[in-house]
Formats: C-alpha cells, sequence, structure tokens
C-alpha cells in the first residue's frame, strides 16, 4: 500500500506544475480551464530503471479533473490559479479530495514569443491526499515558450520547484518539470502533436537523511490533438505513456481539456 500511495504522490508531484504551457491571455480576459484525465498504473519501476508487473490482480487507476482560471491584469501579465480534483480507486489507496491551490502570475514577452511565472503551492489538500506525508509549501520558477513556423508550432514549459518542511517537519526532495510540444498545424484550427515530458523529483529529506536511490523521474510521450473550435472556445485531447522511469509508476492515460476565455 505504501508503494501505490508513493505512485499517486509522484503523479501529485506533477500535478504541483499544474500551470499549462501556453502563454499569458490578454488584457481584460478571464479564461476557464476544466479537464478530466485517467490514469492506469501497470507496475512499478525500481532504482535500477527495471519494471516490474507485480500488481497481482490489483489494477489501481487514478482520475483527476483539472480545473484553472486565468484573469489578464495588462497585455503581458496574468494571474491564474489551479487545483486538480483527484479519485483513485481500493487498488490506488482509495484516494480522493483536491491538490494543493496554486496561485502563479505568468509573464510573457511577446517579441521573445516567451515568458516567465512565478507558482505557488499552497500547503493543504483536500480529503485524504495528505497521505502518506502531509503537504508543503512549494515555490516554482519557470519559463513558457510558444512560436509558430508555417505549418510547425513549438511550444513548451519547463519549471523547478523548491519544497518547504511541511508540518510533520519532513521536507519533500524539490522537483524539475520540462514539457516539450512540436506541432504539425493541419489547418488554421487543427494540429497533431507528440510531446515529450520529464519530471525528476528528488529525495525526501527527514532529521537531516537523505537517500539518492530514492529519487523518482519519469519520461512520458504524449501524443494529442489541438483544435479550436470557436475564437474563444478550443479543445484538446492526449494520451500520456510512460516509456523511462526510476522508482516510480509504469502508467498509460488519456485526457482531455476544454478551455473558454471571455471577455469581462
Amino acid at each position: 500500500m505504501k508503494k501505490i500511495l508513493a505512485i499517486v504522490g509522484l503523479g501529485l508531484i506533477s500535478s504541483s506544475f499544474a500551470l499549462d504551457e501556453y502563454l499569458s491571455i490578454e488584457k481584460g480576459k478571464v479564461e476557464v480551464d476544466a479537464g478530466y484525465s485517467y490514469t492506469n498504473i501497470t507496475g512499478f519501476v525500481d532504482k535500477d530503471w527495471k519494471k516490474h508487473d507485480n500488481l497481482g490482480n490489483a489494477s489501481p487507476t487514478v482520475h483527476m479533473i483539472p480545473l484553472q482560471i486565468k484573469y489578464g491584469i495588462t497585455p503581458e501579465l496574468d494571474l491564474e490559479l489551479a487545483s486538480n480534483g483527484t479519485l483513485s480507486n481500493k487498488d490506488a489507496g482509495d484516494m480522493a479530495g483536491f491538490s494543493q491551490p496554486e496561485i502563479a502570475a505568468k509573464y510573457t514577452v511577446a517579441n521573445l514569443h516567451a515568458g516567465a511565472y512565478l507558482n505557488i503551492a499552497l500547503p493543504f489538500t483536500t480529503g485524504n491526499l495528505d497521505k502518506p506525508d502531509a503537504a508543503s509549501l512549494g515555490i516554482a520558477l519557470g519559463g513558457v515558450y510558444a512560436n509558430r513556423f508555417g505549418n510547425f508550432r513549438l511550444t513548451g514549459t519547463a519549471g523547478y520547484r523548491i519544497n518547504l518542511e511541511n508540518k510533520d517537519k519532513k521536507k519533500p526532495g524539490n522537483a524539475l518539470f520540462l514539457y516539450a510540444k512540436p506541432e504539425a498545424m493541419w489547418t488554421e484550427y487543427i494540429g497533431t502533436y507528440l510531446g515529450f515530458k520529464y519530471i525528476l523529483s528528488g529525495e525526501t529529506e527527514s532529521a537531516g537523511t537523505s537517500n539518492k536511490d530514492s529519487d523518482k523521474f519519469v519520461l512520458q510521450v504524449i501524443p494529442g490533438v489541438n483544435a479550436q473550435l470557436l475564437k474563444w472556445l478550443a479543445y484538446e485531447v492526449n494520451a500520456p505513456i510512460d516509456v523511462m522511469g526510476k522508482n516510480g509508476p509504469a502508467t498509460w492515460g488519456i485526457g482531455g481539456s476544454v478551455y473558454a476565455t471571455l471577455p469581462m
């Protein structure tokens, strides 16, 4: 059970980078993003990168509902709020609740097609998502990039999260996040992409101890589709698949998001 909870916990680490890979929205507009993702855990990868399909009759699955709201303060700057609703079956720890709320500011430099963000993950969750360890205050710094070259578009983001001690005086390891999304644009409004996501989480530090063998990482390939239905409405569907990892899950999944931009 502890191993499965740790696996789910790694997924929640990735949700600490809930900010999407897109640039700031326009001044005076509100964007509401909602989605759903399903993840099936097929085994575990040990410290030597070897997969073990030792789940027996268990079939751990995790459902997530990512929610995000953005508000454009200036043409360059927006504020963003995000959290994930999470529900797992009994084999995945029977967990339910909302992940750490996140508050972020994202600043875009238009002529560089790039931006930077500061993201703060507040140190609490709802339900029983504080297992096996209580949430800690997290501070993430990162950047985003989006540019189109003819019928090709490149979007991506990178970030580094620093975790402070939680209420149990434990310091979860810091985490690095990289995501690149090269995309072929078939029309002005529809594109297909093959993304690559990498998450590295350091070891947990407690009572002055550390263990490099407990570091976790996962590399995913993420094929997907982007579509702009209306000027104010778009959707995205993708299917993340783990291809390499250490001390973490072997998973596959499917997810989708809807983006609605509202004038104020």
